[in-house]
C-alpha cells in the first residue's frame, strides 16, 4: 500500500534542494543536535527581556485584503534548544504600517501615517492584524518584539522588503463567504515524518489535546467569526479512515453553526478489514469492475469504507448550492492502494453532465490531487504524488469547457502554490495549505457581484498558536519554505 509518506520519502532529497536553492543562504538550516548549542535561527535580531536574550525570526506576511494586512513572526531563546529545536520565548509584539508613498524610513514617516498595534500579552508566535488601509495600495510595515526587528528567516526576496501591496476592491455587497480546508488528519499524532521518527517529527506535550482535533476546532471557529454560511474539508479529514477517527471527525464538523461538505483525500480511501481488525465494523467496499489489479482481485482483498458511512459514496461527485447563486462542485479523486490520484470514468462522466448543464454559473471545484504538470513536477512527491495525467487531462478540458469555473482548487501536497493549467483557461488552480501544518489555517472565499476575494487565514489560539510554533521546525526547518508559498499565492483576487 502507498501512502504519503511512501512517495515524499523518494522526493524528499529532491524536493529540499529546491527549497533550499530557493530560499538561500538565509535559511535557518537544520537544527543543532544538542541542547545548549547556537540557535539555528541566524537571520534574526537579538533582544532582551526579563525571558531572557532572544531572537525575532520568521517575519512572514500571511494574510493581505483589501483594507488588512496580518503579519506573523516568532521570538526564540537565543542560546537554549530542546530535543534540537529552538524554544519560545514569550514577548511583547508591536507591528506599524504606513503608507509607502509617505517614505520607506519609518524614521523620516509622519507619526500621525503610521498605524500601529500591540499583542494582546507576552506570546512567542505573533501574529497580529492592522485594519483600515486603502484598496491597491503599496504598505510598508516594521514588526518587532520589545525593539528587535523582526527579520525573515525563509522567504527573504520577498518579506526583506517589507513593502506589500494591498488587494483591489471589489464593487457591490459581500454576498457570501465560505471556508475550505484540507489535510486535517484526525487520529494522527506525530507531523512531519517520513519513516519512523525521520525526520524529527512535531508532536503535543504529554495530556495536550491532539493537534489534529486543534486544527480542525480553530478552523472551525475561523469560519463562525468570519459569518461564513459553509466549511468545506478538501480531503484528508482523517488519518487513515479508522471508525473511531470517522466519528471524532463528524462531531467536531457538527460543532459549525452553518453547512459543510467534505471531499475525499487518500488518506480517506476504503481500507482493508484483514490489515486493521478495527475496520471490520465498517461497511464492505466492492471496488468496481477494473478497478483492482488481477493479484489484488484473485486475493480477495476484504475492503471497509467507514469513511462513506458519513460522508458519502466513493469516487462520485457532489454539487453544493451556494446562497450567492453559485455552486461547489467536489471531486473523489482517491485511488484504492496508493497515494496518488484517479478519476474514474463514470464519475468524470457525472462531472461532465454537471459542468455541462450550467457552464457559465460562477463554479469553485475542489478535489484533493492537484491536477496540472506544473504541479507533478515541482512537489517534492514526483508526478506519481498527483492526478494521473491521463485523468488530469480530461479533466482540466471539462474546465476548459466550463467558462464559469473560476476556482479549481486542491490539498494533498500541504503547500500553497497557483499553478498554471495545461490548457486553454481562465479558472485559476490553487494548492492550499495543510490545516494540521505549517503554516496552519484555512482559505477563506469571499464573493461579490463580480469576483471572489481569496486569502489564507492562519488557525488562532493560545494552542493553535504553539502547535504552529512546533511544526515550524518539522521537514528539518523546512516547514516555511516547502508549506508557505508565496504571499499572492494566499491572497489574491479572481474576477469572474
Amino acid at each position: 500500500m502507498g501512502t504519503r509518506r511512501d512517495v515524499l520519502r523518494a522526493g524528499l532529497i529532491i524536493g529540499g534542494g529546491i527549497a533550499l536553492g530557493g530560499i538561500g543562504a538565509g535559511v535557518a538550516g537544520r537544527p543543532a543536535a544538542a541542547a545548549g548549542s547556537t540557535s539555528p535561527v541566524s537571520t534574526s535580531s537579538i533582544g532582551h527581556n526579563h525571558h531572557g536574550r532572544f531572537r525575532a525570526a520568521d517575519l512572514q506576511v500571511m494574510t493581505v485584503t483589501e483594507d488588512s494586512l496580518t503579519v506573523c513572526w516568532a521570538t526564540w531563546d537565543a542560546l537554549r534548544l530542546e530535543e534540537g529545536r529552538p524554544v519560545g520565548v514569550p514577548t511583547n509584539g508591536r507591528l506599524r504600517v504606513w503608507p509607502k508613498s509617505a517614505g520607506s524610513d519609518l524614521r523620516t514617516v509622519r507619526p500621525e501615517a503610521v498605524r500601529e498595534v500591540h499583542s494582546l500579552g507576552e506570546a512567542a508566535f505573533h501574529l497580529l492584524t492592522v485594519e483600515g488601509l486603502e484598496p491597491d495600495t503599496d504598505y510598508c510595515f516594521e514588526a518587532d518584539s520589545e525593539g528587535a526587528r523582526a527579520k525573515p528567516t525563509h522567504h527573504l526576496i520577498e518579506e526583506s522588503r517589507r513593502v506589500v501591496r494591498t488587494l483591489p476592491r471589489l464593487p457591490g455587497e459581500l454576498l457570501e463567504t465560505i471556508v475550505v480546508a484540507n489535510d486535517v488528519h484526525i487520529g494522527e499524532t506525530v507531523d512531519g515524518v517520513l519513516v519512523g521518527e525521520f525526520p524529527p517529527p512535531a508532536r503535543v506535550p504529554e495530556g495536550a489535546r491532539p493537534y489534529p482535533e486543534v486544527a480542525l476546532a480553530a478552523v472551525i471557529e475561523g469560519a463562525r467569526r468570519a459569518g461564513a454560511s459553509r466549511l468545506f474539508v478538501n480531503g484528508d479529514l482523517t488519518s487513515e479512515a479508522r471508525p473511531e477517527e470517522v466519528r471524532r471527525a463528524r462531531e467536531l464538523l457538527d460543532t459549525f453553526p452553518g453547512r459543510w461538505r467534505v471531499t475525499r483525500g487518500n488518506h480517506d480511501r476504503p481500507h482493508r478489514a484483514d490489515q486493521d481488525a478495527r475496520y471490520a465494523e465498517c461497511s464492505t467496499y466492492t471496488p468496481p469492475e477494473g478497478a483492482l489489479s488481477s493479484a489484488a482481485r484473485d486475493e480477495g482483498r476484504d475492503y471497509r469504507d467507514c469513511f462513506g458511512e458519513h460522508f458519502g459514496e466513493r469516487q462520485r461527485p457532489w454539487v453544493e448550492e451556494l446562497d450567492s447563486g453559485g455552486r461547489v462542485v467536489g471531486v473523489d479523486s482517491t485511488t484504492l492502494d496508493s497515494s496518488g490520484g484517479a478519476i474514474a470514468s463514470d464519475q468524470m462522466d457525472e462531472l461532465g453532465d454537471i459542468l455541462r448543464s450550467e457552464p457559465t454559473r460562477r463554479t469553485v471545484v475542489m478535489l484533493h490531487h492537484p491536477v496540472t504538470n506544473e504541479a507533478a513536477f515541482t512537489n517534492p512527491g514526483t508526478p506519481a504524488f498527483v492526478l494521473n495525467r491521463r485523468d488530469a487531462m480530461k479533466f482540466q478540458r471539462l474546465v476548459e469547457q466550463t467558462p464559469g469555473v473560476a476556482l479549481v482548487m486542491a490539498g494533498h501536497t500541504h503547500r500553497s502554490r497557483h499553478n498554471r493549467p495545461d490548457v486553454a483557461t481562465e479558472a485559476v488552480f490553487l494548492e492550499t495549505p495543510a490545516a494540521k501544518s505549517w503554516p496552519t489555517g484555512a482559505t477563506h472565499l469571499r464573493f461579490f457581484d463580480d469576483g471572489i476575494m481569496v486569502n489564507f487565514r492562519h488557525n488562532m489560539g493560545a494552542e493553535a498558536h504553539d502547535w504552529a510554533m512546533r511544526t515550524r521546525w518539522t521537514q528539518f526547518g523546512l516547514s516555511p519554505a516547502l508549506g508557505s508559498g508565496t504571499v499572492d499565492s494566499r491572497n489574491m483576487v479572481i474576477r469572474c
